[in-house]
C-alpha cells in the first residue's frame, strides 16, 4: 500500500468514519484520564481527633406554627374590544338585501 493510497482511503465514506471514530475514541480516553485524576484526589488530610470523636452530636428540631397558604386572588382580565374599522372612502356602502 502506497502512502497516496493510504491517504486516499480517508477520502472515502468508510475512511472518514474510521478517522472520526479514532478521533472520538482518543478524545474520550484523554478526558476520562483527566477526570479520574481530579476525582480521586484526596485533598487535604482530615484526621478525626479523639476529642472530636467523643463529643456528642446535637440534634436540633425546628418547629413552626402552621399557617394556611393564601395566594393572591386572581383578578379577571378584561378583553379589549377592537375598535370598528373606519368606513372606506370613495366606496358606496354595501346594499342591504
Amino acid at each position: 500500500m502506497t502512502p497516496r493510497a493510504f491517504l486516499s482511503f480517508f477520502k472515502t465514506k468508510t475512511g472518514a468514519f474510521t478517522l472520526f471514530s479514532a478521533l472520538v475514541t482518543t478524545g474520550y480516553v484523554f478526558f476520562k484520564e483527566a477526570g479520574s485524576r481530579t476525582a480521586t484526589d484526596p485533598g487535604p488530610d482530615r484526621k478525626s481527633t479523639v476529642a472530636n470523636h467523643k463529643k456528642p452530636q446535637v440534634i436540633e428540631t425546628v418547629t413552626r406554627e402552621m399557617t394556611p397558604v393564601r395566594p393572591p386572588s386572581e383578578t379577571p382580565k378584561t378583553i379589549p374590544v377592537p375598535p370598528e374599522p373606519p368606513p372606506q372612502r370613495g366606496c358606496h356602502p354595501p346594499a342591504r338585501p
